[in-house]
């Protein structure tokens, strides 16, 4: 398992919270790395990736649009045939739903669960994704227009974006 943290501040942070112990029961491998640029990792070496909050981040900068792009292209090569993509955000659908879908590296499908604060509202079944349409209306329509949840994102890399990625290598190849 690894960590991947922009700054050396950010592993110690962890490693302080969570105990040396934890992180050697559980081998983590603390990594600083650029998102947008994962060449020390070979291509589809990866089952799945998760990410809570580094998105997020990269979303609240300068060009964040392209950066979100580069870093989403990364996932994708690092991630084998059909490895998933787990994103846990507070960024609803009208925000990240199209930036995930545009790319068409997978197949998007998406969860909430309850923020910790319990409220009055609908409970929601974290086991039964949220149904989809080419736009978020159908999810603020189903959620409301200030929903109290995660936004759980499942991006499962499609065999289609397998071939796209080789189709872009064999173009880069012949140039």
């Amino acid at each position: 398992m690894y960590n991947l943290c922009s700054q050396h501040s950010d592993i110690e942070s962890l490693r302080s919270i969570y105990g040396l112990l934890l992180y050697y029961f559980l081998q983590f491998t603390d990594t600083k790395m650029d998102v947008r640029n994962m060449s020390d990792f070979e291509s589809g070496s990866f089952d799945a990736v998760i990410d809570k909050g580094t998105l997020d981040s990269i979303m609240c900068g300068q060009n964040s649009q392209e950066h979100a792009a580069k870093m989403l292209g990364e996932v994708n090569r690092i991630l084998n045939d059909k490895g998933v993509y787990i994103m846990i955000t507070y960024g609803d659908p009208s925000y990240r739903l199209n930036l995930l879908k545009d790319l068409q590296f997978w197949t998007v499908k998406l969860h909430v669960i309850d923020r910790w604060e319990r409220s009055s509202k609908k409970t929601w079944d974290l086991t039964e994704p949220l149904p989809l349409q080419d736009d978020s209306t159908s999810i603020i329509n189903l959620l409301g227009p200030k929903p109290d949840v995660h936004y759980i994102y499942v991006c499962i890399k499609d065999n289609d974006s397998a071939r796209v990625d080789l189709k872009a290598e064999v173009n880069e190849a012949d140039k």
